[in-house]
């Protein structure tokens, strides 16, 4: 898309791959930045990208490129700015805070912040976190929240006869729109698009007893830190649709509520009753078109995969696994690869009081999980060249609950409580919500 686009893509770190580990931080793979002359204000904006992406997306996607640390050449590129002429820097990146607060804020953005010189404004992103602070080098830091929650309005005082930064400030703003129309061709064609599928991602196939939210357990809302409702419900259709003794799937790949809004929308019914079920909803749960792969695994492998899962925690990841056969135990005070102390398999009531899982080499399971954790995304070992890929996610889901004999009784809603498959133990957990 890149050379289609009518704008610059900016990315200071992103770089052609190399045999060697060696940064090359002189030759970016798009334009490093771009220099703005605003009435004789010239600012500089500098584009970077996360470091994460390899793991974010699937192995192989970011080939011919590879993502560097983005300090130095952050740091490089605002000196030949400067250089050009550049009264303010401003560096903005896909990477964001994690904890804290809106003035104290900690994770991968803010050690970028604190850590690149020449910059005036970093402005971060990702994960759905508020910040506005100044860092102790002087650099103003600001994240916005996700999904046009808010959006950021960044003040930058420029003397263009010195050339001095004098004033620098963000304050934040909620969305409105009123008084705005919206374009009518951009309307007809959505309202045509919607008509055509309608009849099928309009279908509702089941129903919830109650709300099967995004959130996990302990009222996270990407559901990333403990077991949730549709992690359980979408881990047993994957065990239970291809017969292996366990599931495994990265939370970050559930992307929202399995019922219906309330309110309806999309493509959910408002007039169907509560916590409806319909394909559409499936696909918002599912919409990376990821495929269930089955492969025979060894204990070993087994923990391994488990320790990936838990190895960012208490940080929010992608990685952290919904699993379903199996409850297992992490001890978040260990360092990460040895924290998973034991797992149980699942009884056929669901409880955790099944024979002890073996994580030995000597072991053998069969396991569904999908093509990104088995292909190495989020850090998980790359296990894809002994797997069997079988139907598109979001099918198994779909099938799964329109069947209802694995879920559910016929007839009946989707009624899945938490089992307890996932405990975490030591000073830092988090808590689980009453």
């Amino acid at each position: 898309l890149a050379p289609l686009a009518e704008f610059p893509f900016l990315s200071v770190n992103l770089v052609p791959a190399r045999d060697d580990a060696t940064p090359v931080a002189s030759e970016p793979a798009f334009q490093p930045s771009v220099l703005f002359d605003l009435d004789g204000a010239k600012v500089g904006l500098i584009g970077f990208s996360n470091p994460d992406i390899p793991s974010l997306t699937r192995p192989g996607a970011l080939d011919p490129y590879r993502v560097i640390d983005p300090v130095q050449p952050i740091t490089d590129e605002a000196a030949r700015l400067r250089a050009a002429g550049a009264m303010a820097v401003v560096a903005m990146g896909h990477m964001g805070a994690l904890s804290g607060t809106l003035t104290e804020p900690a994770g991968p953005v803010v050690d970028v912040a604190d850590a690149v010189q020449g910059v005036d404004v970093v402005i971060g992103d990702h994960t759905d976190f508020q910040v506005s602070a100044v860092r102790p080098n002087g650099v103003l830091l600001t994240e916005n929240r996700s999904k046009g929650v808010m959006f950021t309005r960044v003040n930058l005082v420029v003397n263009v006869d010195t050339g001095e930064l004098v004033y620098v400030s963000t304050d934040f703003h909620r969305p409105w729109v009123v008084g705005i129309t919206p374009d009518p061709a951009i309307e007809a064609r959505l309202e045509a698009l919607q008509a055509e599928l309608a009849p099928t991602l309009g279908q509702v196939i089941g129903s919830g007893a109650m709300a099967i939210p995004r959130s996990d357990s302990c009222g996270m809302e990407t559901g990333r830190t403990c077991e949730s409702l549709i992690g359980d419900v979408l881990t047993d259709a994957m065990r239970t649709s291809y017969n292996t003794d366990f599931a495994l799937t990265n939370s970050g790949g559930i992307r929202a509520a399995l019922t219906c809004p309330p309110e309806g929308g999309d493509f959910c019914p408002a007039d169907q009753g509560a916590n409806q079920i319909t394909r559409g909803q499936v696909l918002n749960v599912l919409p990376f078109g990821n495929v269930a792969v089955t492969l025979e695994i060894t204990g070993a492998e087994l923990k391994e995969m488990l320790e990936t899962g838990v190895s960012r925690m208490p940080e929010a990841a992608g990685a952290f696994p919904q699993v379903s056969g199996l409850c297992f135990t992490y001890d978040i005070s260990r360092e990460a690869g040895d924290r998973v102390t034991g797992a149980v398999r699942q009884a056929t009531d669901g409880s955790c009081t099944g024979e002890v899982i073996d994580f030995s080499e000597k072991s053998s399971y069969t396991l569904t999980t999908n093509d990104f954790t088995a292909s190495g995304g989020d850090g998980y070992p790359n296990l894809m060249s002994r797997a069997s890929s079988r139907d598109v996610l979001a099918n198994v889901l779909v099938d799964a609950i329109a069947e209802t004999s694995a879920l559910a009784l016929p007839g009946e809603a989707l009624n899945p409580q938490i089992q307890g498959r996932i405990i975490c133990e030591g000073e830092g957990c988090p808590e689980a919500l009453p």
